[in-house]
């Protein structure tokens, strides 16, 4: 589950309510139910996290074939967001924060997933705004402002999203999106 939050952005409660139906592996996609806040989304996945989630569902599912949920405990039985956060606690707990916090959180994946998108994408030369929204809309955002702060920590993307946001907005008719 950790790895499945590092290279897709899930949110950990959005990869605890996974059932084994949401993920594809033939079309290599993951289906993340809605919430109260956003749509079903359907996300690519990379081969590689294909190939590690079906390892994982296939003994998953010999051990305990009577469950749909993806992630369980070692019963069988839904995986907690407490028992999530307690073992990945355990696992981190020599690591120092990088100053910003204390301790490493589950969702610093989320985090690392989004800034990381936008640094590279800001030393492109493809225009970024039509990417933001695309990220807005992956990450399961209902409005962009809750992408924005993504972009606020990394001042250099910043500067060179706005340009070229302003740019773009100029290019278009008369401001108007």
């Amino acid at each position: 589950m950790i790895a499945l939050l590092a290279c897709t952005g899930l949110r950990t409660c959005e990869a605890l309510r996974l059932r084994d139906e949401d993920f594809d592996a033939t079309d290599s996609t993951l289906k993340v139910p809605p919430t109260k806040f956003t749509p079903t989304r359907i996300l690519p996945l990379h081969p590689s996290a294909v190939q590690a989630l079906r390892r994982y569902q296939k003994i998953r599912r010999k051990r305990f074939p009577f469950t749909s949920r993806f992630f369980v405990g070692p019963y069988g039985r839904p995986l907690t967001s407490s028992a999530a956060q307690w073992t990945f606690h355990r696992l981190v707990h020599d690591i120092p924060g990088n100053g910003a916090r204390l301790r490493l959180r589950l969702y610093d994946f989320r985090h690392t997933f989004a800034t990381a998108l936008v640094s590279r994408w800001s030393r492109q030369a493809n225009p970024i705004p039509q990417r933001l929204v695309m990220l807005s809309r992956y990450l399961g955002h209902k409005h962009f402002h809750q992408t924005y702060w993504y972009v606020q920590h990394e001042l250099a993307a910043l500067r060179t999203a706005s340009a070229r946001f302003d740019d773009y907005r100029k290019q278009t008719s008369s401001g108007r999106l």
